[in-house]
């Protein structure tokens, strides 16, 4: 039997105080072994805000982007091709769309909320 949920939280945010955010970003940058990816993912980020880190194994998921109502989510699906997931942020709103569908149909369920 198919599982849904779906999710809806006030969006994350980070603060610095006496620290800019790219000296911060920066140091990070700067440690030996950072791998290339994380590395990458680092530079994307901005003091601006837009972009919400999310972990994601990748031995064990795959991730992809689509629109959801003019906003990029992140559409990821397992490997296994049981389980599949979409999160987006707009307006400060971070809202997730799980469950054990097709990444297909979580898409629809998204973009039917907007």
């Amino acid at each position: 039997m198919p599982t849904l949920v779906v999710a809806r939280a006030v969006a994350p945010t980070v603060e610095s105080s006496g620290v800019p955010f790219e000296t911060v970003r920066d140091y990070l940058l700067s440690l030996p072994g950072l791998p290339p990816g994380l590395a990458s993912q680092l530079r994307d980020l901005s003091a601006e805000g837009g972009t919400l880190p999310l972990p994601v194994p990748a031995e064990l998921v795959t991730t992809s982007t689509a629109d959801v109502g003019g906003t990029e989510a992140t559409v990821l699906s397992s490997r296994n091709g049981l389980f599949a997931g979409v999160v987006w942020v707009r307006d400060g709103v971070m809202t997730g769309v799980a469950g054990s569908l097709s990444a297909d149909e979580l898409l629809s369920v998204a973009r039917g909320l907007g």
